[in-house]
């Protein structure tokens, strides 16, 4: 792999140098409803909580009660009034908000486009004074105002999005924290009318949000978000005089219920567009390898297992999912237990394997488990498998 140029360098020190002007944190969806301004407001309290200077400048709850129920508590500036074509409206007043000067500003919906009588034409420009003036601002976005996937959006939804966001301006973002609905699950929320009105809603289900249209707009979602990790870890490895650390690789978590294929098809597109391999985890929580292979017979009944010797070194009694009362139903009672015929040390070496395959081979903390507790045992209580 080739050393950056001295050029290349210098760009990324000089970036690392300014690295505060980055005060900006970008709230990014696929589509409206799927909870950016709700995970905004819970970000806002939780910083109010640890004693932050935070003040709303501006918040579309959009006539969601539990939305509008998190500004509780929190400053919120008068908006500026704006008379347009003889209609009265209300804008973000940067002034204001310029004056007031707090630590963290909410402004919502970042590609805005604001009415005539303002300093600037879109949101976004608001919103860059605001950062050059020292003002860390938290905002939302979804994901079909980026500029650089204009026409991506338009021919998978057939709608021309004229509000747009710079892609430039996305790389002030300090962070970007993506906020995820299954398409499913949003529309059901829009015909509850907890996204819009109803006459708005039905429209919007003809058109706009359809399962297909959602489901192609999370994966950009998705992509531009891996799209965002990636340059920070190359502008900092550069900064530092080095090279991308380690070989992309692209990961995708899954726990075997609904979403699980769709986000092993999104992993494999992702990871082919990055020329990147890829792999999947399985991911559970349970009982160690040791405390499944020392189980008896005696200690597994009515559909639980009662642990012994666990390593919190306290015995633990816990269900079993039907899945796993289905094996053990077939299973020939062995005097070892139900588990005693596996030997560790092929477990481990096979374990071992795969978690090099993924990149984590380091990560002592990635352990094998067997059976499922804690948390997940009141899941299997209910019926869950």
């Amino acid at each position: 792999m080739s050393e950056p140029s001295r050029e290349a360098r210098a760009d990324a020190l000089l970036g690392a140098a300014h690295d505060d002007s980055r005060r900006l944190k970008v709230f990014l969806g696929a589509a409206a409803g799927v909870g950016k301004t709700y995970a905004m407001l819970s970000a806002a309290r939780e910083l109010k909580r640890q004693g932050v200077d935070v003040v709303v400048g501006l918040v579309e709850t959009h006539g969601r009660a539990e939305t509008a129920a998190l500004l509780e508590g929190l400053e919120v500036l008068p908006r500026r009034k704006v008379n347009h074509q003889g209609r009265d409206f209300t804008e973000f007043d940067l002034d204001a908000a310029l004056e007031r000067r707090p630590a963290v500003l909410l402004v919502d919906e970042l590609a805005h486009s604001n009415l005539p009588g303002g300093r600037h034409e879109r949101r976004w420009q608001d919103v860059a004074e605001l950062l050059d003036a020292g003002i860390e601002v938290y905002t939302a976005l979804n994901v079909q105002h980026l500029e650089s996937l204009h026409d991506q959006v338009r021919r998978i939804t057939g709608v021309n999005v004229r509000e747009r966001v710079p892609d430039a301006f996305l790389d002030r973002a300090r962070d970007i924290v993506l906020v995820d609905l299954p398409p499913r699950e949003l529309i059901g929320r829009l015909k509850q009318g907890k996204v819009y009105v109803p006459e708005t809603a039905a429209a919007a289900l003809d058109a706009f949000f359809s399962p297909t249209n959602l489901g192609a707009l999370r994966e950009l979602a998705m992509d531009t978000m891996a799209g965002h990790v990636d340059n920070d870890l190359r502008e900092s490895m550069l900064a530092r005089g080095g090279t991308m650390p380690v070989r992309r690789r692209v990961l995708a978590a899954i726990d075997g219920h609904a979403q699980s294929e769709y986000l092993v098809r999104v992993a494999r597109r992702i990871a082919e567009r990055r020329g990147a391999p890829w792999s999947a985890a399985f991911v559970d929580t349970g009982a160690r390898l040791g405390e499944a292979t020392g189980l008896h017979w005696n200690d597994v009944h009515d559909g639980t297992a009662t642990f012994w010797l666990t390593k919190s070194g306290r015995s633990r009694t816990v269900p079993l999912t039907e899945r796993v009362r289905e094996i053990l139903r077939s299973m020939e009672r062995e005097k070892s237990g139900p588990f005693g015929k596996i030997k560790q040390y092929q477990f481990r070496a096979v374990w071992h394997e795969a978690k090099g395959a993924i990149g984590l081979g380091t990560d002592m903390e990635l352990v094998p488990h067997c059976l499922r507790h804690t948390c997940a045992s009141r899941l299997v209580r209910g019926g869950v498998d």
